[in-house]
């Protein structure tokens, strides 16, 4: 009898497939949707076997693994080969906030609504619902005024705005929207170990995208009792003492903004290049943690790996960027791409006590608004 953990299947309809000769299913935090391809082949060509198959695109289907659901969505492709041994068919498709990535939205305006107002109505008009889950402190400030681009995908408006409230994005196992961005809470859900529970590991340190200083820089709203320098030079800045002398990057806001606006862009940019710092992808062996859970972005991952970080005892705190499920020919197994923890939130926490910054625990400073010289804080 087949190991429950390692069953796959495709419901469609209230019909379960099973016995693929392949497997795929991807999530990966901050992405627009997550996505599968299942595989099947028939001996002898003549295709009557997979005339059972009756998946179309276009129907609704959920993705099952390990008896779990991971995947609400739709199925996108099916793709057919034949040759004269083989009649081959593919199974692709992606989650239910595929719509936001796709479409566009309605050119409406905001006016003091709180991001999570704006992202419940732009994601109803592609019929997607909006769930929150770890959002970060302070998101919840209303936002004077937003004109939400026609020409520009839904989930790049929402991703714009959310730079300016430390909001990250990602889909859920129900086909929902998720509003994050906390820093990660609590232990490791693994110890990953090289030359133990660790099949296969590459992976990246980098410090090509670690500067001295990051800032924020843009212009506010002026009104009758905020108008000058204050409202036209607003920016805010982060540092980072393992950055080279001198080197500095600039980044614009997108929307207009106030100081803590500045600070949550400052902040973005740089959890976009803690997740280059570090890349570093691990296989596994199955589909579940330690404690029979479904690996799941933003877990908590202990790695000591002194191939990769070579100081101390070669371990390094790290979080899950993307999952990818496979089964085939090599097994089953998991492939986890982690990055720094703090690449998964917008928050900078500082080092822990009694640690010498490094590029594995040190982030930088979290960001501060400053104020143009002789204007109001």
């Amino acid at each position: 009898m087949k190991d429950p953990d390692l069953d796959a299947s495709i419901s469609v309809g209230g019909q379960i497939y099973r016995n693929w000769l392949s497997v795929r299913v991807t999530r990966v935090y901050a992405a627009s949707f997550s996505d599968f391809a299942f595989e099947g082949a028939e001996p002898g060509g003549d295709g009557r076997g997979w005339a059972a198959l009756r998946i179309k695109p276009g129907e609704r289907c959920q993705i099952i693994l390990a008896g779990v659901k991971v995947i609400d969505g739709y199925v996108v492709d099916r793709q057919v080969g034949i040759d004269a041994n083989t009649h081959a068919v593919l199974i692709q498709g992606r989650s239910l906030t595929r719509e936001i990535a796709r479409s566009t939205p309605q050119a409406k305006q905001y006016r003091g609504y709180t991001f999570e107002a704006i992202a419940r109505a732009m994601a109803k008009e592609h019929g997607v619902k909006v769930i929150v889950k770890d959002p970060p402190k302070g998101w919840d400030k209303p936002i004077r005024n937003f004109i939400a681009d026609p020409f520009l995908k839904t989930w790049g408006n929402l991703e714009r705005l959310g730079r300016k409230r430390g909001v990250i994005m990602h889909d859920d196992k129900d086909g929902n929207l998720v509003l994050s961005g906390a820093p990660i809470a609590g232990g490791s859900v693994a110890d990953l170990i090289e030359d133990d529970n660790i099949l296969a590991l590459r992976g990246i340190v980098s410090d090509n995208n670690v500067f001295s200083k990051i800032v924020a820089v843009g212009q506010d709203q002026g009104s009758d009792t905020s108008f000058g320098r204050k409202v036209a030079e607003v920016q805010a800045e982060t540092k980072n003492p393992l950055g080279a002398p001198g080197s500095v990057l600039n980044v614009p806001g997108e929307h207009t903004m106030d100081g803590k606006d500045a600070e949550n862009r400052a902040n973005t940019q740089t959890g976009t290049y803690l997740g280059t710092d570090i890349d570093l992808t691990v296989t596994v062996h199955g589909w579940v943690r330690p404690d029979g859970q479904l690996w799941d972005v933003r877990d908590p991952i202990s790695v000591r790996s002194p191939s990769m970080f070579p100081d101390g005892d070669g371990t390094a705190r790290l979080g899950v960027r993307a999952v990818t499920f496979l089964q085939g020919p090599m097994g089953t197994v998991t492939q986890l791409n982690l990055v720094h923890p703090n690449a998964l939130s917008m928050i900078n926490p500082q080092v822990p006590k009694g640690e010498v910054p490094s590029i594995i625990n040190s982030s930088g400073e979290a960001a501060r608004y400053m104020p143009p010289d002789g204007a109001d804080a």
